[in-house]
């Protein structure tokens, strides 16, 4: 099934027409996506209704708001997220453990990240 221009409508489509867990897979992707652009983005410069910037800002957010509820629901449909924050605090030390045998720890436990600077460009 191919979107082109439509892809927001069609990830809502694919939940729609029984294809749940490829919609999972799109409304994550979009969400990074959105959430990548909305930070990446000068806000101040967006304009207002009818401008690309901000339509573009504003349907992100529109769409994660309306489709998250029904795609979240049925992503975490067999634990609830208190469940979810519970088991993970239970099995921390299985999981740092999973981390230290598989070499992910090693190779990733003690990076950081640096704030990226925000924009210093004058209008």
């Amino acid at each position: 099934m191919s979107c082109g221009s439509r892809s927001l409508r069609c990830r809502d489509s694919l939940y729609d027409l029984g294809f749940r867990n490829e919609s999972v897979y799109w409304f994550y992707s979009a969400q990074y996506r959105g959430r990548l652009f909305g930070s990446l983005i000068d806000q101040e410069k967006t304009g207002s209704i009818g401008s690309p910037g901000f339509e573009l800002l504003h349907a992100t957010a529109a769409f994660q708001q309306l489709v998250g509820p029904y795609i979240n629901g049925y992503a975490f449909r067999e634990i609830g997220l208190t469940k979810f924050l519970a088991m993970l605090k239970d099995e921390k030390a299985r999981l740092k453990q999973t981390r230290i045998e598989n070499g992910t720890e090693a190779k990733f436990g003690t990076l950081t990240s640096k704030e990226f600077p925000a924009s210093t460009a004058q209008p």
